[in-house]
């Protein structure tokens, strides 16, 4: 890991930046004075950045949520609605499990009985537990089918399951066939 303090102008100020590679990116933080930039923790800011980004089997909850509901956005906006309700039910849903279990937990903690446990927490009727309790589990199965560390589990889903969709047989005329 290479880590340099350099003289940078920034918008006509003079700033100090470290710059570090760390895993073949660059990061940069700014400073304004040198002695600022020389007694900064370099070991324990890229710690804390490390776990902010998707780490395999080392993501924490907070992390994989982030990335699940930006997916989730993409592949279930309706321009024609104002009000996503999908979209927010699965945030709040999925956002209480985290919340209960422990955000800065990793997604790899995360066992079946924990899930039976959540669920049990809560008064909530036979409804609404399989209502939560499917968002959740969509979101480790999710979670797993991204490699960021759900593989253990049997978690189903409907994220990768394939749709067998029956054929209707076609109607031909009789200028479409090669029957003379």
């Amino acid at each position: 890991m290479k880590v340099s303090i350099k003289k940078h102008k920034v918008r006509e100020d003079i700033k100090w930046v470290i710059e570090v590679s760390h895993h073949g990116k660059r990061k940069r933080k700014f400073f304004n004075t040198q002695v600022e930039a020389k007694q900064f923790d370099v070991l324990s800011w890229l710690g804390d950045k490390e776990k902010k980004e998707p780490a395999g089997n080392r993501t924490i909850l907070s992390v994989a949520f982030d990335l699940y509901m930006n997916d989730y956005s993409k592949r279930n906006r309706n321009e024609y609605k104002i009000r996503q309700k999908g979209y927010d039910t699965t945030y709040d849903r999925v956002s209480k499990f985290i919340n209960w279990f422990g955000a800065e937990r990793k997604v790899s903690d995360v066992k079946t009985e924990d899930w039976h446990n959540y669920l049990e927490s809560g008064n909530w009727s036979h409804k609404t537990k399989l209502g939560y309790g499917g968002a959740v589990k969509i979101f480790l199965a999710w979670c797993g089918s991204k490699g960021l560390g759900q593989l253990k589990e049997n978690w189903y889903s409907t994220v990768n399951k394939e749709l067998i969709i029956e054929q209707k047989q076609k109607i031909l005329f009789l200028f479409q066939t090669n029957f003379t």
